[in-house]
């Protein structure tokens, strides 16, 4: 997640949370920005895999957004809660 050449150090934290029946998954990492790794870039497989499984087993039941800042780049999933 996040880790490209060159680099000799990455953080990555994961958070969990359940908040009005919606999972919420947050990925946090220190590498390199979104614009090396775009998801319709072609050069990327994960990314655009994890969006057609998503929309596969959720339709539009689910949120993926990923956001950058200063310090890293934030990959933000919710999902309706199962029981």
């Amino acid at each position: 997640h996040g880790f490209s050449g060159g680099m000799e150090k990455l953080k990555v934290k994961i958070t969990l949370s359940v908040i009005d029946q919606q999972l919420n998954i947050n990925v946090f990492n220190t590498g390199a920005d979104k614009s090396i790794w775009p998801i319709k870039s072609g050069k990327s497989i994960g990314l655009p895999n994890t969006v057609l499984r998503l929309r596969k087993l959720y339709k539009k039941d689910y949120s993926f957004q990923i956001k950058q800042n200063e310090s890293g780049v934030l990959v933000k999933i919710e999902l309706p809660l199962r029981t």
